[in-house]
C-alpha cells in the first residue's frame, strides 16, 4: 500500500509540474511588439471596391475567420474612398460593423444605439490575434475586447482620433478561438489588418522545471527501491 501511495505522489507531481504554468495571455498596444511575439501570421487587408461598399448580412469568412455581427445591425467591407472622414485611415478598405441608424432631422448625421459588437470565430490552434481598431461617431471610442480561451478574458482599450489607427493584440499559451470588439461608446466599429497566427514559444517557469525534476527523480528513486 506505501509503494502504491508513494506512486500516485510522484505521478501527481509530474502532473502538477506538467501544468503549474497557468494558462496566460499578453496583450499588445503596438504591433511591431505583437509581431515579433509571434509566428506565422496571416494578414487580413479587406480592401474592397476603393470607393464602394460590400454588405454581407450573413457575415463574412475569410481565411478560415468567421466574421459576423452581434445584435440588429450591418456588417461591410468599405472602400476608403466611400466615406473618406469614416473610412479614409491610410490603409486601404476596413471591415465595418454597425448598429442599425436613421438619419436626425438635418439627414446627414446618423443616429443610433451605441454598443456594436463584431465577433471572430478563429480556426483552431490559433494563439496570436491582433488586428487595427478606429471609430467615428465619435472618434476616439473605448473599445471592449473579450478573448475566449476556455476562459474567458476582457480587456479595454482606446480608439484614436482620426485619422489614426490604435492597435490591439494578443498572444496566448493556449487557443485562442474566438475575439469580440465592442464600442461601447458609439455605433460605428472598423477594423482592418486582422492578423493571426501561432505564439512564439516562451521559456518554461523556472518552477515548472523544479516540479518535473522532482518527480522524475522520485519516480527514479522509486525503481531503483522496487527493484532492490
Amino acid at each position: 500500500m506505501r509503494r502504491i501511495f508513494e506512486l500516485v505522489v510522484i505521478f501527481l507531481t509530474i502532473f502538477m509540474a506538467a501544468t503549474s504554468a497557468k494558462a496566460t495571455i499578453t496583450q499588445f498596444s503596438d504591433r511591431a511588439s505583437f509581431i515579433s511575439s509571434s509566428s506565422d501570421l496571416t494578414n487580413l487587408t479587406f480592401d474592397g471596391p476603393p470607393n464602394n461598399s460590400i454588405p454581407y448580412p450573413d457575415g463574412l469568412t475569410e481565411e478560415g475567420v468567421s466574421f459576423r455581427i452581434e445584435g440588429n445591425g450591418y456588417l461591410y467591407e468599405i472602400g476608403p474612398g466611400y466615406g473618406p472622414a469614416w473610412y479614409d485611415w491610410g490603409s486601404g478598405g476596413v471591415l465595418s460593423a454597425q448598429n442599425s441608424y436613421e438619419p436626425n432631422d438635418d439627414g446627414d448625421i446618423v443616429v443610433g444605439e451605441p454598443g456594436v459588437t463584431l465577433n471572430a470565430t478563429l480556426p483552431s490552434g490559433i494563439r496570436a490575434v491582433g488586428s487595427d481598431f478606429m471609430s467615428f461617431a465619435p472618434y476616439g471610442s473605448t473599445f471592449q475586447i473579450t478573448l475566449a480561451t476556455g476562459g474567458v478574458f476582457t480587456f479595454e482599450f482606446q480608439s484614436l482620433d482620426y485619422p489614426n489607427r490604435a492597435f490591439a493584440g494578443f498572444v496566448s499559451d493556449v487557443d485562442i478561438s474566438s475575439i469580440h470588439f465592442q464600442n461601447e461608446d458609439g455605433q460605428f466599429l472598423n477594423i482592418d489588418n486582422f492578423a493571426f497566427g501561432n505564439a512564439r514559444l516562451p521559456v518554461p517557469e523556472p518552477s515548472a522545471f523544479l516540479l518535473l525534476g522532482l518527480g522524475l527523480a522520485g519516480l527514479g528513486a522509486y525503481r531503483i527501491r522496487s527493484r532492490a
